[in-house]
């Protein structure tokens, strides 16, 4: 109450008279009245010298608006900072991600969200598992997607999603047809990998045991997209992550179960001690849909 009846006040020094402050407020004259009384009455001195149906400003009305102003522009200020905080808060999205979800999977998640909001503004970033992590610690987003061979020393983390490899191939590989590979076949044809500080090829490697000599990659890659996409040119056959690979199935890529299981994990890493914003809480929960 007390807000408004300045804001009344204030009109009427602006107008001069209650009748054109009661138009500038959009409300009546007796309630403009009104307002001017309550202040005069909180305040315990007179504001106007009512004389021949006029208000006359008394030098304390004066002093008064320039509380007021002063009072008023500091609302002015904090309504457009809670303005700003709210597009902070749930119209930006800063995302960090590694390929195997970035390229294929976020931007399906962004348009369902853009289409439900087109106010919401995105930074998608695609790095690699440590650079993801340095961007978390540096503030640089909101969320960050790792392959789980990154410390995460320094950052809040959690498993988003874990999934056995499959062995990815072209359509006229002798091992298309196959129910399950064993280690023994794998071997026997050529085949790429990922780069060995990868945990899943670490993984692989030890899950092999004694044959683990014959694990001779003909590519080693950081990415398995690029095994993907040399699977589909019939330079050898790879494990991936099966998430990666499914993208690739409607361009001829046959995937086959492994008789080995070898885990891939995909981590969530946060700021720590820095609760999500309800749209990054949004976007996480779209997230798993996707990939459950």
């Amino acid at each position: 109450m007390l807000l408004r009846d300045s804001e009344i006040f204030r009109a009427v020094m602006s107008a001069g008279t209650t009748s054109r402050a009661a138009q500038i407020m959009n409300i009546s004259q007796p309630a403009v009245s009104q307002a001017l009384k309550r202040l005069e009455k909180r305040a315990g001195i007179t504001l106007f010298e009512r004389l021949r149906g006029r208000l006359q400003p008394r030098p304390e009305a004066q002093a008064l608006l320039t509380e007021v102003d002063r009072c008023l522009a500091g609302f002015d200020d904090l309504e457009q900072r809670l303005i700003n905080l709210q597009q902070f808060s749930v119209d930006r999205l800063r995302i960090s991600s590694y390929p195997a979800l970035g390229l294929a999977y976020l931007p399906r998640v962004i348009a369902n969200m853009r289409r439900k909001s087109d106010k919401l503004n995105v930074s998608l970033q695609i790095a690699s598992s440590s650079e993801v992590r340095e961007h978390i610690l540096a503030q640089r987003c909101e969320i960050g997607l790792m392959a789980d061979e990154v410390t995460t020393v320094g950052i809040q983390h959690s498993v988003l999603h874990r999934a056995n490899g499959v062995i990815a191939m072209h359509a006229k590989h002798p091992l298309a047809s196959t129910k399950v590979i064993s280690a023994k076949a794998f071997l026997s044809y050529p085949h790429v990998a990922l780069n060995p500080e990868d945990a899943s090829r670490k993984r692989l490697v030890a899950a092999i045991g004694s044959s683990a000599s014959q694990f001779n990659p003909v590519v080693e890659t950081p990415y398995g997209v690029t095994i993907c996409e040399l699977a589909l040119s019939n330079v050898g056959i790879g494990l991936v992550n099966p998430l990666i690979a499914r993208t690739y199935k409607d361009r001829g890529l046959v995937l086959v179960p492994f008789e080995l299981p070898i885990e891939f994990k995909c981590l969530l890493g946060t700021q720590p001690g820095k609760p999500l914003s309800s749209t990054a809480q949004q976007f996480l929960t779209s997230l798993r849909k996707l990939l459950s």
